[in-house]
């Protein structure tokens, strides 16, 4: 008896390696799969603007960084107390501009240096609707609480995004050779929006997304993170308390799948132990003042040291 509608994985161009060098860029669920494999201590940067939810804000800062344009005190704005950027999330905001400054341009540093440098780029595009600043026709990153009446709210065509992004993925992919693009479509579901504008706001990703990855064969890979949790999970239970974010356990299995896809099968003994130690690592013990607690802990960082050590996983150097 069959129980669930699996989603079938195809196989990628090219699977990574445990001490390859990850950027991640996108939405909410893309910061969780990053965390997660951060916790795991792999080298990764994630979201140097925050979190940004339409491909065309994504575009514009993949632009930025590989043209080397980084924020300009300009481009600050005031609002509510604080000095904010319609580039970026509302994390970089400061009472004072300097502060707020700082805190982007180092972000931005990381991020341009990381875009040349990563052997994986992870995508996650999370709706097409997108907000127009009405005084000059920009596009915003995010509306830091700016009244609504100062934008005018759309949904991107899929014409639109490709006009954005195959320039863009031809440059990167021209710079950085050995980069690989891991193009995912976050499963969270805008309620706000109602079932059917967030299916049509998910149709134009999942088509433009068939697209890339046609135009740009072997180097651009679609794994369907929003089938899995839509299609295979498939349960209200999979869901969070407000029936739009997935569980922890989701997000789990879906970096499982993930995992299991892509990864270098020559890595998965040592993916395993990695696994392994960072949970005795993570689990806390009922009497943590036992005296034997800390010589475990000591044996456990130290073999999780000397694994690290032996992959020059967390390091710029590629084995």
């Amino acid at each position: 008896m069959k129980l669930q509608t699996p989603v079938q994985l195809k196989d990628p161009p090219e699977r990574f390696r445990l001490n390859h060098r990850f950027f991640s860029m996108g939405s909410c669920f893309a910061e969780h799969l990053a965390n997660n494999l951060i916790h795991h201590h792999l080298s990764l940067t994630v979201n140097p603007f925050g979190i940004t939810f339409n491909p065309l804000s994504l575009a514009s800062q993949l632009h930025r960084m590989l043209n080397h344009l980084p924020p300009r005190k300009d481009e600050l704005f005031q609002h509510d107390g604080l000095y904010h950027h319609w580039e970026y999330h509302g994390r970089f905001s400061q009472a004072n501009p300097e502060t707020a400054l700082e805190g982007m341009r180092l972000a931005f540093d990381e991020g341009a240096t990381r875009l040349r440098s990563a052997q994986q780029l992870i995508i996650t595009w999370g709706s097409a609707h997108y907000y127009r600043f009405l005084t000059d026709n920009r596009i915003v990153n995010n509306c830091h609480k700016v009244s609504n009446t100062a934008f005018e709210r759309l949904r991107a065509s899929q014409q639109q995004i490709m006009d954005q992004w195959e320039p863009i993925l031809n440059r990167i992919l021209s710079e950085n050779p050995q980069v690989q693009v891991n193009l995912t479509v976050s499963p969270v579901r805008y309620l706000r929006d109602g079932l059917i504008e967030n299916n049509r706001s998910k149709a134009t990703l999942l088509l433009t997304a068939e697209q890339l990855t046609q135009t740009f064969p072997g180097r651009v890979y679609y794994f369907p993170a929003y089938e899995l949790l839509i299609d295979e999970l498939r349960d209200y239970r999979f869901y969070a308390e407000d029936m739009t974010h997935p569980t922890s356990q989701s997000v789990q299995y879906i970096l499982e799948k993930w995992m299991q896809t892509m990864l270098d099968p020559i890595d998965v003994p040592t993916w395993e132990l990695l696994q392994k130690l960072i949970r005795q690592l993570d689990h806390r013990p009922l009497h943590p003042d036992h005296p034997d607690q800390e010589r475990i802990r000591q044996k456990v960082h130290l073999e999780l040291d000397q694994l690290l050590a032996s992959l020059s996983i967390g390091t710029d150097s590629p084995r």
